[in-house]
């Protein structure tokens, strides 16, 4: 564009680029001010014409210069505040202290500041979303398992109502436990760690079998092949709980012990989910509703706390709730009553 083309943008254009030259300055620009900024330079050609002028500029930001306050006096294109400065922007002189020109000249170089800030934000922005496409997101709906081969050969079992993000690169496998429950055949790798992360606690292993579990902040690891190294934060000072669980062994993870001591358990029974069972012995009424509950979308609710601690022993179908009530009727003399809502709440039988 030669110099009489800039003559011809309108100066309330170029003052309407200024203050969106403030508002890009600004350390909380966000993407939906950059949409608009991109509305504004579409809606004439002098609004156009003004941002190719600026890329231009931009292009060749070590010739640029812009007027400062007092005339004749410049400031090289490197000394414009970018978008990580403290600094607003600099300050717009007087009309009565500058010709048109110096007005003009400092507008194009603050143009030049906003176009930087720009490409920046949208360099960060597809950067994240390349970063967030080598995440890949996996879930579970109420009352269904789900079985997902990863590309590095290891599985992954999803209980009900669970999800994960598995991010694998040249160095680890990172898997994230958002919530509910997983098992995990990993294969085998010794240059890659295979990370799950879960209720603030890390579970590692190269080549093993296990399970995870997160329920609010605590979580339980149990393992069935192999070893895994369980570790936790406990304090703001860093120290970290941490213990070794071999095959048979389970630990339980939460914010004040950090990780337990590991102990002897069925490992079949506890991951008796991958086969759709639930297995109960000698288990609280409270437990084994409580697990009933992941599994439906209509809760069985104990109508009295003293049956909270009945005893339960039987194996069912996790997704079955129909049978395992009436099973609970027969066993323990109770009623069961069908809610508007679809809950069913039980109480002693008359």
């Amino acid at each position: 564009m030669d110099k009489q083309d800039n003559e011809q943008i309108a100066e309330q254009y170029l003052e309407a680029a200024e203050a969106w030259v403030a508002r890009l300055q600004s350390q909380q620009v966000s993407e939906q001010d950059l949409q608009q900024f991109s509305l504004w330079l579409q809606q004439s050609e002098q609004h156009q014409a003004a941002y190719d002028q600026t890329v231009a500029l931009w292009q060749t930001m070590g010739l640029v210069k812009f007027l400062d306050e007092q005339p004749r006096q410049s400031t090289p294109a490197e000394a414009l505040p970018t978008a990580a400065s403290n600094d607003a922007g600099p300050s717009m002189p007087a009309r009565s202290e500058q010709p048109a020109r110096s007005r003009r000249n400092r507008r194009l170089g603050l143009a030049v500041a906003a176009s930087a800030l720009m490409l920046g934000f949208f360099v960060n922005q597809q950067l994240r979303t390349a970063d967030d496409d080598n995440v890949q997101h996996y879930a579970s709906a109420v009352g269904q398992l789900k079985s997902i081969d990863l590309a590095d050969g290891s599985r992954i079992e999803l209980n009900t109502n669970s999800r994960v993000e598995v991010r694998l690169t040249a160095g680890r496998r990172d898997i994230n436990l958002v919530q509910g429950e997983a098992y995990f055949d990993v294969a085998k790798d010794a240059e890659r760690p295979f990370i799950v992360s879960s209720c603030a606690s890390e579970a590692m292993a190269v080549g093993t079998e296990f399970s995870v579990r997160c329920s609010g902040d605590e979580g339980t690891v149990t393992v069935t092949e192999g070893i895994v190294q369980v570790s936790r934060h406990i304090d703001s000072e860093g120290r970290t709980s941490q213990q070794n669980v071999v095959v048979g062994e389970q630990v339980h993870t939460d914010p004040v012990i950090g990780v337990t001591l590991p102990e002897k358990i069925d490992a079949a029974l506890s991951t008796s989910w991958l086969k759709g069972e639930m297995v109960f012995d000698n288990t609280p009424l409270a437990d084994v509703v409580s697990e009933a509950n992941r599994y439906s979308r209509h809760p069985i609710i104990l109508g009295s706390e003293q049956l909270a601690s009945l005893r339960v022993s039987g194996l069912f179908t996790n997704n079955d709730t129909k049978t395992l009530i009436s099973a609970l009727e027969r066993s323990l003399s109770l009623r069961a009553e069908k809610q508007d809502d679809g809950s069913t709440v039980l109480n002693p039988a008359p």
